[in-house]
């Protein structure tokens, strides 16, 4: 008799109220954010140890919190798989008499014994099998991988002093091409931002331009940010009231932080804030007869990007993004170009706003 007690209550455990909760059928514009935070309204949803990582683990086949599809089954706890009590009955070799037959002190013998409930090994989990296209990235632990084109309007104003002499220069271009990359790791990040511009100018003979380059390459740790960075700035000479130009290169060492907010809108929807230092140590010229040396000062960046999906398909999303930069630099440096010599002081502010499209993968 007491193995039918066993019996019953290792039923009554696997088939209470709480297993129609456990996971989600999607419907059309659901963001999965958003039904997590439906689903956990007190819980901590964001960060590597939020509700939303946890639910990611317990879904292998959702490779991107951004990419969900309707009817696609969202599991909220681990799935446990339960025979029915006749293959129960017959693992643990319990024969079932006729309840008639049961006492009436049966009840008080099942609370007083402490049943041992053993399951049949056939309702373990099965390991899923490993895709055959399993992509490599995933053996890499790489979460996420995107690639943006943006271009724009950039601002650069200088104003200089100092051995060269006086200039004060503030030019609009509409012509800034921008090109970004970033890996998502868990709590690491890598990636690089690519600025490009035409300056044109006016010599004593002639007019003429220079390609300007920047290049930014990061990396990060959950908030923090640092990197390495070589930008191209113009270095200007007044000549007898005629503005001369040379083309510096400049290399920074940055640090900072980041934040990457996701709003709360139909379609997934990212704000990500940066700031950051700059700290120059290295300058060169692209004339030969120009020797820069011993530099030194420093610079502040913001930087304000915003995500927004256009479409998902499995592999990969489609986002709109806006980007706006802003950064000014304080410089002083040893110069030597023809008779003028000395220390040369340079205040640079530049600000850009662009526009352009991201793929997500």
């Amino acid at each position: 008799m007491k193995k039918l007690a066993v019996q019953v209550i290792i039923v009554s455990l696997f088939t209470g109220p709480g297993l129609a909760q456990d996971f989600y059928i999607v419907k059309s514009g659901d963001v999965l954010s958003r039904i997590v935070q439906n689903k956990y309204p007190s819980e901590r949803i964001y960060g590597t140890n939020g509700k939303l990582a946890e639910v990611k683990k317990l879904n292998p086949r959702i490779l991107n919190l951004n990419i969900i599809f309707p009817n696609q089954k969202i599991q909220f706890h681990p799935s446990i798989v339960i025979e029915n009590s006749a293959s129960i009955a017959k693992t643990e070799n319990i024969i079932i008499p006729d309840t008639s037959s049961v006492p009436e002190n049966f009840a008080t013998d099942v609370v007083e014994r402490k049943p041992e409930i053993i399951l049949d090994k056939k309702s373990e989990p099965a390991q899923q099998p490993k895709e055959k296209d399993r992509r490599v990235s995933e053996n890499l632990g790489l979460e996420e991988w995107n690639i943006s084109a943006l271009y724009g309007a950039k601002y650069l104003s200088v104003s200089q002093t100092g051995a060269l002499g006086k200039a004060e220069v503030g030019v609009l271009f509409l012509n800034d091409l921008k090109l970004n990359s970033e890996f998502l790791f868990d709590d690491w990040s890598f990636g690089f931002q690519f600025d490009s511009y035409k300056f044109k100018y006016e010599t004593l003979t002639s007019g003429d331009s220079k390609q300007m380059y920047a290049l930014n390459l990061f990396g990060s740790y959950k908030w923090f940010l640092g990197g390495l960075n070589i930008e191209q700035s113009p270095l200007f000479r007044n000549n007898s009231g005629n503005i001369e130009m040379t083309k510096m290169t400049l290399m920074y060492l940055s640090l900072g932080a980041k934040k990457d907010i996701e709003l709360p809108t139909r379609k997934p929807t990212v704000l990500k804030l940066k700031g950051w230092m700059n700290f120059p140590f290295s300058s060169s010229s692209d004339n030969a007869d120009i020797k820069l040396d011993s530099i030194k000062g420093f610079g502040v960046n913001g930087q304000v990007e915003l995500n927004r999906q256009i479409f998902a398909k499995e592999d990969y999303s489609l986002h709109a993004t806006w980007m706006t930069q802003v950064g000014f630099q304080k410089l002083t440096q040893d110069v030597e170009w023809d008779v003028s010599r000395g220390e040369a002081k340079s205040d640079i502010l530049d600000a850009s706003t662009t526009l352009g499209l991201l793929f997500k993968f």
